[in-house]
């Protein structure tokens, strides 16, 4: 599996992409479940590493469990938290951006003026 180069998931990007990714790489080798569930952490650094080490031994029995933990754990934002999102006192606007732009990624299919509504919402007027 030399060929097995996956950008790193670190919680930030939306979650089905990755794992859509993953398991195009996985189905190129025909490998187990086993197999997959011992890969996928390899391709997790930050939250999604920590998700991983913090899950209960025993926990995962097929990969679908696992996938399903992970998508779950990651996809879990709602349009209340897309609105939530407030630029920081003394944080700069490309810090907020940056932020912002991390969490909205994680929609699948959300219309544009609904993201830039919110974005303006949650942008520090003082």
């Amino acid at each position: 599996m030399a060929n097995l180069v996956l950008e790193a998931y670190d919680g930030q990007t939306n979650p089905k992409d990755h794992l859509s990714r993953f398991d195009a790489k996985m189905a190129k080798y025909a490998v187990s479940d086993a197999v997959k569930c011992r890969m996928l952490p390899s391709t997790f650094r930050g939250a999604a590493k920590e998700l991983f080490t913090n899950l209960p031994l025993g926990s995962i029995a097929k990969f679908r469990d696992f996938s399903s933990k992970f998508l779950d754990h990651f996809s879990a934002i709602t349009i209340e938290d897309l609105f939530g999102i407030r630029q920081k006192e003394r944080e700069t606007l490309k810090q907020y951006v940056k932020r912002y732009n991390a969490i909205s990624a994680r929609f699948e299919e959300l219309q544009t003026r609904v993201c830039v509504f919110a974005f303006k919402d949650g942008l520090s007027l003082g």
